[in-house]
């Protein structure tokens, strides 16, 4: 089965799958905080849906996550039992 695995900083956060999986997928993103603020909330996420039927999707999230500057992310696609 193919799986995504996330670490953050060399350690293991998650293996990211499930049986029928039509998509998995990681993202990304830093987004100000307020428009003033040179801060930022940088966050990852890890998703993947799959079809219940011909008009349900089922959507799974096993990671959603705040991370900081200097902070390593690392994404991996394995083929798992």
């Amino acid at each position: 089965m193919l799986s995504l695995e996330v670490r953050f900083n060399g350690e293991l956060k998650a293996t990211c799958r499930a049986d029928g999986l039509d998509n998995v997928f990681a993202h990304v993103r830093a987004a100000r905080k307020s428009k003033e603020s040179g801060d930022y909330d940088i966050r990852i996420e890890c998703s993947g849906s799959k079809a219940v039927d011909a008009d349900t999707y089922e959507v799974i999230k096993w990671v959603s996550a705040l991370i900081e500057l200097g902070d390593e992310v690392s994404l991996r696609f394995v083929e798992t039992p």
